[in-house]
């Protein structure tokens, strides 16, 4: 199990331009990197650089799955178009919320042509043909889409899952992470609440 910390002397600053990742790696001493400019990693990233969350995930994942605990406007948005882009084929964003779903929709074209949405609200949704390069769905619609063997959910790559620390309470969450392990498919796990032994004991 790897495990990477951000550490409080991390800094990124917008006008001027600049910062640092300050990072611990398995207990070791702090150590310092710069910051990934976007021409390093992908031109449609709408930033000229990647924070320190976003560059420590871009430089240290391997591939597979993996937890991140951040604070909200951490940037774990764009850490999520990270995870997404190393994972060829039909990539899902997962989230309890239909008003936090059509939000990260909007996100997502600027990155992919054709991204659809799921959030039962709509009986044609299940009509509609499943050829989409991103979804974004809420958890109850990933569940249901796995039970039928929905034609939306063939040939799903990866899962982005947000604000999983709703597991404690959502059964729902535990039923989705549970067949994304039994078909090998790779998870990003995101929580703004994780303890960070519970991330430890996650990974």
């Amino acid at each position: 199990m790897r495990v990477v910390e951000v550490l409080e002397g991390s800094w990124f600053s917008v006008n001027p331009l600049g910062g640092e990742l300050v990072y611990m790696e398995g207990g070791e001493f702090p150590r310092e990197m710069e910051l990934l400019p976007r021409e390093e990693v992908d031109l449609k990233i709408p930033y000229p650089l990647l924070n320190p969350l976003q560059t420590a995930f871009e430089v240290f994942y391997e591939g597979g799955s993996v937890v991140v605990s951040a604070p909200t406007s951490a940037g774990k948005s764009l850490l999520a178009y990270l995870f997404m882009r190393r994972h060829k084929g039909k990539a899902v964003y997962c989230a309890p919320t239909k008003a936090l779903v059509g939000e990260k929709r909007a996100e997502f074209r600027r990155y992919y042509e054709r991204v659809g949405m799921r959030t039962g609200d709509n009986i044609l949704e299940n009509l509609r043909s499943g050829d989409y390069d991103a979804v974004v769905a809420v958890y109850e619609s990933l569940a249901q889409g796995f039970r039928n063997s929905a034609d939306w959910v063939k040939d799903i790559s990866c899962v982005v899952l947000d604000e999983v620390h709703q597991i404690r309470s959502k059964w729902i969450v535990e039923e989705v992470i549970a067949y994304l392990k039994s078909e090998g498919i790779p998870i990003l796990a995101l929580s703004a609440t994780l303890p960070q032994e519970e991330v430890r004991n996650s990974c």
